[in-house]
């Protein structure tokens, strides 16, 4: 159980109401959680105020034309300036306009981004490669690149932040309480019209403002975007996620796990190793393709993220799995917040 800096049980329980049921009102939350609708709705705002979790939708790239998933990451040579840092940064949001997330410390990054086909993806390989040659900031062709293709990957958690706010009272409320999507949708693509795609740009855009504001930017009315909204969800191409501060629930780190599995590795082999990550993590990512895996789990101490990375490992090589050592980075949570840089506008564009 996670302990909460600064909260009240209630606080907690409307909590987990807030991230694990985004969509719903208060007076569902309120009626799932057994609390009173006022006291929902009050903690909804005190909470709100204090930063302790904010929402972003997410549009499934997938069903809008993209092809590809791009995970990349690399190491930082000592010493490297923090101007160049950024400008790598600055930069890279140039060359791949749908970067949606970035992670870094001094000795290490990881990038996530849509593509929609090989060449799109290619682009952004080359530009990183590119600018740690030409500034010498990290080992040349060092870096590593994975592509998972929506079509044949398995996303079994996107960006899911349930688990880690959940106490031993939630689970015993959630029982017959409203289903906690955690899967990716694999469905054929979807085509939008200009002004579904219009609602679409905005509500991406501007997630925390009202449907009245939202509908002012996009040029239409509140009801279009209210049934736009609703059509989308339906279709299961936009989904609404609630994000924690995981700093201020006392997780320290981000840890990005990337296995790397031999192909006569067996398949029930690597669903053990799945499973066991989906037990012993709070995750909120997990991509799996034909022979890698990439995971996100927040984590409390250093000492929790080395014992989970000694446990894999000595698992897979057990099992001879791997066809090379698991990679592993962490990130301090400390500047990370409610993952701010979790953007996807850039992916969808102005829809105009």
């Amino acid at each position: 159980m996670v302990k909460m800096r600064g909260l009240t049980e209630k606080e907690k329980l409307a909590l987990y109401g807030f991230v694990c049921y985004p969509g719903a009102t208060d007076r569902e939350i309120a009626h799932t959680l057994h609390l009173k609708h006022s006291t929902v709705t009050a903690i909804r705002r005190r909470l709100w105020e204090r930063k302790y979790f904010r929402y972003v939708y997410i549009p499934m790239m997938n069903m809008l034309g993209h092809e590809l998933l791009g995970i990349s990451y690399g190491l930082f040579d000592t010493g490297t300036p923090d101007k160049v840092l950024s400008a790598f940064f600055e930069n890279a949001k140039q060359y791949c306009p749908k970067l949606f997330m970035q992670c870094r410390n001094h000795e290490g990054w990881l990038m996530m981004y849509n593509a929609a086909n090989y060449t799109e993806a290619k682009k952004y390989i080359d530009y990183v490669e590119e600018f740690i040659g030409r500034h010498s900031v990290g080992p040349l062709y060092k870096n590593t690149h994975i592509l998972f293709p929506y079509a044949v990957s398995e996303l079994i958690k996107f960006f899911d932040f349930s688990e880690i706010v959940s106490t031993g009272k939630v689970i015993k409320n959630q029982k017959n309480s409203m289903d906690i999507d955690k899967m990716f949708p694999q469905s054929a693509r979807e085509v939008l019209s200009k002004k579904e795609l219009a609602v679409l740009s905005g509500l991406v855009r501007f997630p925390e403002e009202p449907l009245s504001k939202i509908a002012e930017h996009v040029d239409v009315s509140r009801q279009c975007v209210s049934n736009t909204e609703k059509d989308l969800k339906k279709r299961k191409i936009l989904k609404i996620v609630s994000i924690p501060n995981l700093y201020m629930l006392n997780y320290r780190y981000i840890m990005a796990l990337h296995l790397q599995f031999k192909p006569h590795t067996q398949m029930s082999d690597r669903e053990r190793i799945a499973n066991i990550i989906l037990n012993s993590l709070r995750s909120i990512f997990f991509v799996s393709g034909t022979f890698e895996a990439v995971v996100l789990a927040p984590m409390e101490s250093y000492e929790t993220c080395h014992n989970i990375r000694r446990t894999l490992v000595s698992l897979c090589d057990s099992h001879d799995m791997l066809r090379a050592n698991p990679s592993f980075l962490l990130f301090p949570t400390e500047k990370l917040g409610c993952l701010e840089n979790l953007d996807f506008s850039k992916c969808i564009g102005s829809g105009k």
